[in-house]
C-alpha cells in the first residue's frame, strides 16, 4: 500500500509539473504575442524604381523635410482570420524611396527629418502615416493583397497647408505570407505617386527670383560618334567590309 501511494504522489507531482509547465509557456508565448515577437510571417516591403509624377510639378523655395517616426510603424503586424501574423518590415525605408523619387523636382531639398535635423523659416514639414492591412480573397482576385492607407499634412512656418486620406488596394492573388511584401510596395507606390503629385502641384508664396546670367552662344556644332557605338557599327560589319 505505502508503495502505491508513493508512486501515485510521484505521478501527481508529476502532472503538477507539466501543468505548471504548460501554464507558463502559454503565459510565454501570450507576452512574446504582446511584444510583437511572437512567430509571424516577414513580408520586407519593396519599393519600384518610381519616376516623379507627369504633372507640371512647381518648384518650391524651400527645403521639405518627411517626417515619419512619430506617425508611421516602421514594422506593422497584423493577424488575419486566426493565421500566422504577418509583419511588414521595412516600412520607412520604402516610403522613403518612393517619396524622394516622386517629389524631388517640386523642392530643393527633399530629406526625411531625423532627431537632430532643425527646421528652418521657409522650409516645408510633410507629416506621413502609412498603415498597411492584408486583404483576403474578395473582388479583386482569388488570393491576398495589401490595403494601404495614407494620412498626410503639409505645414509651414507652423501653418498647414494642406491635409488628406487616401488609400489603396493592390491585386489580391499572392499566397498568404511574406509575398505581401510585394503587394505593400505597390500600394505605398501609389499612395506616394499621388501624393507628390498633390504636393507638387501646390503654389510657391514666395518665389526665389531667377537670377540674370549672361547669354550663351553656340560658336561650333558637331555630330560625335561615341566609342562605344562605333565598336557595335564595326562588330556588325562583314570582314570584307572592313
Amino acid at each position: 500500500m505505502m508503495h502505491w501511494a508513493r508512486k501515485l504522489g510521484r505521478s501527481a507531482r508529476s502532472t503538477l509539473a507539466w501543468l505548471e509547465m504548460r501554464t507558463f509557456d502559454a503565459a510565454y508565448f501570450a507576452f512574446l504575442f504582446a511584444i510583437g515577437c511572437a512567430p509571424s510571417h516577414a513580408a520586407h516591403v519593396s519599393s519600384a524604381t518610381l519616376a516623379p509624377p507627369p504633372v507640371d510639378m512647381v518648384h518650391h523655395s524651400g527645403r521639405l523635410w518627411i517626417a515619419l517616426d512619430e506617425y508611421t510603424k516602421d514594422r506593422q503586424c497584423i493577424a488575419a482570420d486566426g493565421k500566422r501574423p504577418v509583419c511588414f518590415v521595412g516600412v520607412h525605408a520604402a516610403l522613403e524611396r518612393a517619396l524622394t523619387a516622386t517629389l524631388w523636382p517640386g523642392f530643393s531639398q527633399v530629406r526625411v527629418k531625423g532627431k537632430g535635423d532643425e527646421i528652418q523659416g521657409g522650409d516645408y514639414l510633410l507629416l506621413v502615416s502609412a498603415v498597411l492591412e492584408a486583404e483576403g480573397p474578395a473582388k479583386a482576385g482569388p488570393g491576398w493583397g495589401t490595403r494601404g492607407l495614407m494620412s498626410f499634412r503639409l505645414v509651414r512656418g507652423g501653418i498647414p497647408i494642406l491635409s488628406e486620406q487616401a488609400e489603396s488596394r493592390s491585386r489580391s492573388d499572392l499566397p498568404y505570407g511574406a509575398e505581401l511584401g510585394a503587394s505593400a510596395g505597390e500600394v505605398l507606390d501609389a499612395l506616394s505617386v499621388h501624393l507628390a503629385t498633390r504636393v507638387g502641384t501646390l503654389p510657391e508664396d514666395t518665389p526665389v527670383p531667377g537670377v540674370p546670367l549672361p547669354a550663351v552662344v553656340v560658336t561650333e556644332r558637331r555630330s560625335l560618334q561615341l566609342p562605344l557605338s562605333r565598336r557595335v557599327a564595326d562588330a556588325q560589319q562583314s570582314p570584307s567590309e572592313r
